[in-house]
């Protein structure tokens, strides 16, 4: 949801988000935002959400069942070998 939904939705979620933080920690209503979310050692709705998102990207990364890991993790060439065939021809033999 968090990945593909738009601005105005993730920002309709900040208000519960931050009203949420506020009560598990007790903190009077006028209090900053970013000062509440310091002292409930919590990050922002979005950076939490951007974390999660790369975090559960990761774990799915590392299955050995998944589909793109074996060609992540193969023994193929280097990816530098398929960029220098776009080269122009007077970088190609500068690198060689």
């Amino acid at each position: 949801m968090h990945g593909t939904a738009p601005n105005s939705i993730l920002n309709s979620l900040n208000p519960i988000h931050n009203r949420g933080i506020r009560l598990s920690i007790s903190v009077f209503r006028n209090s900053f935002i970013p000062s509440t979310l310091c002292e409930a050692n919590t990050p922002p709705l979005d950076i939490r959400c951007s974390l999660l998102i790369h975090k559960f990207a990761l774990k799915k990364l590392a299955e050995k069942e998944n589909d793109i890991s074996s060609y992540l993790f193969t023994n193929s060439p280097s990816p530098s070998i398929h960029l220098k065939k776009n080269l122009p021809i007077n970088m190609l033999k500068k690198m060689a």
